[in-house]
């Protein structure tokens, strides 16, 4: 995606955050991610808490949307 001068997007992500019994805890603390228009990532303070870790899904409940979702 491209964006002009100052314009701005967004995108949404989904996560499934983790709860006692839940399964294995991964202790976000922060999240990477790269603007359109840009080749360096940038790393931003994860404000959702502990997520549940699911590596080994095959179909994992946690994703992100298309850019401009």
């Amino acid at each position: 995606m491209t964006l002009a001068s100052g314009a701005g997007t967004q995108f949404t992500l989904t996560y499934q955050p983790w709860t006692a019994g839940s399964g294995q805890e991964l202790k976000a603390t922060t999240v990477v991610v790269t603007p359109p228009n840009e080749t360096t990532p940038m790393t931003l303070t994860w404000p959702g808490g502990s997520v549940l870790l699911q590596g080994g899904d095959t179909h994992p409940g946690s994703c992100t949307g298309p850019v401009g979702s």
